[in-house]
């Protein structure tokens, strides 16, 4: 293995690492929030400033290290080699058919139809508006 490849692997590793911690942190900081409005107290607001900065400031070494190996690999020119590229995979060749293709892709349309009919179904959609109207007005400037 030769050092660029390392090193690529290296900060990649880093930024999952980073992106992982962060998705686990958010997860943590919701469900302390769920535990409160469970315990009664609807209006407690949990996402404060200082909760976010406490949960978040053990990931800032991680994201200087990972910037920092990003930062350096851009100056260095490390680049991937793209040997290791997948080749485009016939659909003859791999053994299966047209129509196998095709009824797998079906299977995903149908999957997909039937789970935005059970969201229309549950109520799911007007939260789904709701927010997109709040984004929207947010981005505008309106909201």
């Amino acid at each position: 293995m030769n050092r660029n490849r390392i090193y690529l692997i290296v900060t990649a590793v880093l930024w999952v690492v980073l992106a992982a911690g962060l998705a686990v942190t958010a997860i943590r900081i919701y469900l302390a929030g769920l535990a409160v409005w469970e315990a009664g107290d609807a209006l407690a607001y949990i996402y404060t400033r200082e909760r976010a900065v406490s949960a978040l400031a053990k990931f800032v070494p991680v994201f200087c290290a990972a910037v920092g190996m990003s930062a350096a690999g851009m100056i260095l020119g490390i680049r991937w080699d793209g040997k290791r590229k997948p080749e485009k995979v016939d659909v003859q060749s791999s053994g299966l058919s047209k129509s196998h293709v095709n009824t797998v892709r079906g299977v995903v349309l149908a999957a997909a139809v039937v789970m935005i009919i059970a969201g229309i179904v549950n109520g799911s959609w007007m939260d789904v508006l709701i927010k997109a109207i709040n984004l929207c007005t947010e981005c505008v400037g309106l909201g």
